[in-house]
């Protein structure tokens, strides 16, 4: 949902605030992820999001597989 949101909010009102929203430069002010580098941290993130996704996939299969077994 997440990233949903940012990409839609990027692509009506350009740079958002995503990677750096919990850290404000000097100023205190927050600052914004240009459009490029905003959607290559939402790739990065949904890659991320798959493997971890993927690996509990596994995990559940294995556990459903030592119940049928034993």
């Amino acid at each position: 949902m997440k990233i949903l949101t940012a990409s839609r909010v990027s692509d009506r009102l350009g740079p958002v605030v995503y990677s750096k929203y919990d850290t404000p430069n000097a100023n205190g002010i927050t600052d914004f992820d240009s459009q490029q580098d905003a959607y290559n941290k939402f790739v990065n993130d949904l890659t991320v999001a798959i493997s971890d996704l993927q690996k509990y996939k596994i995990l559940q299969q294995r556990r459903m597989w030592k119940i049928k077994v034993w």
